[in-house]
């Protein structure tokens, strides 16, 4: 006897994890009795069956869902209205924009002024190095 309270007082950390093992089976077994009440139907009382069986309360129900949708579909109609308007707007905005734009400036390209444009962007731009390019 003395050689297994020595053996158990030597490797406490073993006999803890082994209790606590066993805790938790313990409890896991207590646990699943308590789901299983709790998932047992609930007898309802008469005066809740009573309820249930009027016929006026699905009558109510029905009628919030009809306002609900009715209210829905107005909130439709406003938002088709709204959007009908922005597109009128936007059309609107569109053909102004094109007036005021019809003049283009012009510019003067010239074939000298691309090839130093070319140059300056080849001087200006990355190094050949960095650049992508394909090997064929």
């Amino acid at each position: 006897m003395d050689t297994l309270i020595d053996f158990l007082l030597s490797n406490i950390v073993i006999v803890i994890a082994v209790l606590g093992f066993i805790w938790g089976i313990i409890q896991k077994a207590l646990g699943k009795t308590e789901e299983q009440r709790e998932r047992q139907p609930v007898e309802m009382k008469e005066e809740q069956k009573r309820e249930v069986s009027q016929p006026h309360r699905v009558e109510e129900t029905h009628s919030a869902f009809e306002r609900e949708r009715e209210e829905q579909q107005k909130r439709l109609r406003e938002a088709k209205e709204r959007y009908k308007s922005a597109l009128k707007s936007v059309e609107k905005a569109s053909t102004l924009s094109t007036k005021t734009w019809s003049k283009k400036p012009k510019i003067g390209l010239s074939r000298k002024k691309a090839v130093e444009g070319m140059i300056w962007s080849e001087i200006l731009g990355k190094p050949r190095a960095k650049r992508k390019h394909n090997l064929r």
